[in-house]
């Protein structure tokens, strides 16, 4: 799997920076094998502000400081928002949950040809993204 662009979910950037109590080893090896392949939606950012807002999640810093520790900790690149994600999003709308998030991330992995490491059993059971 080595040369192929990860997309992680947002799930797990949270997990990542809370020690990666929830990764598999199998998980952890296919981050650490593909330094220079693992990307992170910007849709990613939106996401962690809410769940803080929201207080779903909490964290001992700044969203946009812990955004940055772990964009620097993992070197995870960012992969912004294009206008072709419009139409993916439009096409599948249907097929994926109605969490914008998860739309726009799935269409991230769609657009970029990445693919999605996601514990979400629905954005699993998608047939049109690969998922790990």
């Amino acid at each position: 799997m080595s040369r192929q662009k990860i997309l992680v979910d947002t799930h797990y950037l949270i997990w990542d920076m809370m020690g990666h109590r929830n990764f598999t080893p199998d998980v952890e090896k296919l981050i650490t094998d593909n330094p220079n392949h693992v990307y992170i939606s910007s849709m990613s950012f939106w996401e962690l502000g809410m769940l803080v807002s929201k207080k779903k999640i909490s964290i001992n810093t700044s969203v946009e400081t812990f955004i940055n520790d772990i964009i620097r900790y993992r070197n995870y690149k960012v992969l912004d928002l294009t206008p072709r994600m419009s139409d993916v999003i439009a096409e599948y709308k249907s097929d994926i949950n109605a969490d914008p998030a998860d739309r726009v991330i799935v269409a991230t992995a769609v657009v970029y040809n990445a693919m999605l490491l996601t514990a979400d059993r629905n954005l699993r059971s998608l047939e049109f993204v690969r998922t790990y």
